[in-house]
C-alpha cells in the first residue's frame, strides 16, 4: 500500500487511504464502476484496443516509478466511471531498487499470465534474471489480450504442470480466433519466451495506439450507416442504393420520412378544437377521449 499511495496517474486506480486496525482491515480507492476488463468485454468489445492502450500507458507509468506490477490479468485491469482503463492490485507488485535486483516479496501463483522467467524455482537458479522484471509485465499484458479474445483464462482447463511444461519447452500459444494478422504479430512479440528478445513496452504502446485508432475509425464508419428498408442490411450512409438487394436508399428514406410525418399529422379536438396528434389517445388540452371519436380511430 505504501507503493500504491505514491502513484498518481489517470490509468492507475487512485488510492486514498486505509484502516488496518479495524476488523476486517479496509482501504479506500476510486470506484471502478464498470468492472474488470473481463466483465466489460462480455458486454462490449468495441473499445478493447483503446482500453489495452490505456492500460499499457498506466503500466509504463509504473515502470517509470520503478514498480513491476507482477500480477497483470484482466481481473486487475478495471474500467472506471470515466470509461478509462485503470490498473489495480499492487499487493503482489515488486519494487525494483535503484541498483540491481528486485525485492523478495512473494508473488501470486497465477502462472497462466506469468512470463517463463518468473517461474524458475529460486533454489535451482536464484540469478536476478529469473525474478519478475519490467519485461515480465510486458509478457503478462500479452496474455491479458489473449484472455480478452478467448473470454476466459489462458490455457483453459489445462493443469498447471502441463502449462509449465509448455512454457519451458517454449511451445507457441495458439492464435485465438478473431484476431487480425498484425494484432497477433504484436501479441507474439509480447509473449516472446526470451525476455531479452521481447518487445519493449514503449514499442508495444505505439502498436496499441495504432490499433486503438483503427478501432475508433471503424466505430465511426459503423455509426455512419443506415438500414435498407427491404432487406435490413446496413449500408454506408453515402450509398444511394443497397449493395445487397439494390433498393434505392434515397427512396427508402423518403418513404420513412413520409410515414413519420403522417404519424404526426395534427387534427383538431372535437371538444376544445385545439390541435392534437393523430396517434394520441386523449386530447392533451382537455382530456377528451379521441379513441371514442370515429375521426381518430
Amino acid at each position: 500500500m505504501d507503493v500504491w499511495r505514491q502513484l498518481d496517474h489517470p490509468h492507475v486506480l487512485k488510492f486514498y487511504g486505509a484502516c488496518l486496525v479495524s476488523s476486517p482491515a479496509f482501504f479506500v480507492c476510486d470506484d471502478a464502476t464498470h468492472g474488470s476488463f473481463g466483465e466489460f468485454f462480455e458486454e462490449d468489445k468495441s473499445q478493447m484496443w483503446r482500453l489495452f492502450y490505456e492500460a499499457a500507458l498506466g503500466l509504463g507509468y509504473l515502470h517509470t516509478k520503478k514498480v513491476v506490477h507482477g500480477d497483470l490479468k484482466c481481473n486487475n485491469l478495471l474500467v472506471g466511471s470515466d470509461y478509462k482503463a485503470k490498473l489495480c492490485d499492487f499487493g503482489f507488485s515488486y519494487v525494483r531498487s535503484q541498483s540491481v535486483g528486485l525485492s523478495a516479496k512473494s508473488q501470486t501463483e497465477a502462472i497462466r499470465w506469468k512470463a517463463p522467467e518468473c517461474l524458475m524455482p529460486p533454489d535451482e537458479d536464484p540469478k536476478p534474471q529469473f525474478n519478475p522484471r519490467f519485461a515480465s509485465d510486458v509478457y503478462s499484458l500479452g496474455m491479458c489480450i489473449i484472455e480478452a479474445f478467448l473470454g476466459e483464462a489462458p490455457y483453459g482447463i489445462m493443469d498447471d504442470d502441463e502449462i509449465m511444461t509448455r512454457l519451458f519447452d517454449q511451445e507457441p500459444y495458439p492464435r485465438p480466433g478473431g484476431m487480425k494478422d498484425d494484432e497477433w504479430t504484436l501479441v507474439e512479440k509480447l509473449i516472446q519466451p526470451d525476455w531479452t528478445k521481447r518487445i519493449s513496452l514503449a514499442d508495444a504502446i505505439d502498436e496499441l495506439k495504432r490499433f486503438a485508432d483503427r478501432e475508433e475509425e471503424q466505430s465511426a464508419r459503423t455509426a455512419a450507416t443506415r438500414e435498407c428498408s427491404t432487406c435490413e442490411a446496413s449500408m454506408p450512409i453515402e450509398f444511394a442504393f443497397c449493395g445487397n438487394c439494390g433498393t434505392s436508399m434515397t427512396r427508402a428514406d423518403e418513404t420513412s420520412q413520409a410515414a413519420a410525418a403522417s404519424a404526426q399529422q395534427k387534427n383538431a379536438c372535437p371538444r376544445c378544437e385545439e390541435n392534437v396528434v393523430s396517434t394520441d389517445h386523449f386530447c392533451r388540452h382537455c382530456g377528451y377521449c379521441l379513441d371514442a371519436d370515429p375521426a381518430f380511430v
